[in-house]
């Protein structure tokens, strides 16, 4: 619930900083109403520090994965919202998961969100995936905790 809450958060940040953006562009912002300046200042200050701060786009590096190997899709449910997708590879000779070469993401509504994958690991007839949630608003880093996903198999 709280993942729906903030990406309709950060939907709301930037409809606000896009509205006043061009509101103070086309006007200027002396020209605006007193309580409509105090109410404009927040969302103006957030998206221009966002703006200057850059948006780092990181790809992964591509894995090569060998024919000794077998690649195995998951998916889950993250929340009301998200889907947790897992490309599983194992072995072939003993049927072990390899932490290095398997991944994951999320998928859904993820404005405002970036799951940085931790590892895999099998306990108990389970899958377990481990990882990191990073919460942003308008592209600054906020937050961020740890997560585990548990998959029955």
């Amino acid at each position: 619930m709280f993942d729906l809450f903030w990406s309709i958060l950060n939907t709301v940040l930037l409809l606000g900083f896009i509205y006043f953006f061009f509101k103070v562009f086309r006007i200027g912002l002396s020209q605006l109403p007193s309580r409509q300046r105090l109410f404009a200042a927040p969302f103006l200050v957030i998206g221009i520090i966002s703006f200057f701060g850059g948006r780092s786009q990181t790809e992964k590096p591509s894995k090569i994965i060998g024919a000794d190997y077998s690649v195995e899709p998951k998916n889950t449910k993250l929340s009301v919202v998200n889907t947790l997708e897992i490309v599983l590879v194992r072995r072939k000779s003993d049927g072990r998961i390899d932490p290095v070469l398997s991944d994951s993401n999320i998928s859904g509504f993820v404005f405002g969100r970036k799951w940085r994958y931790g590892g895999i690991r099998e306990y108990n007839n389970q899958l377990i995936t481990e990882g990191s949630m990073t919460y942003s608003l308008l592209g600054l880093e906020i937050m961020s905790f740890s997560r585990e996903a548990i998959l029955n198999k």
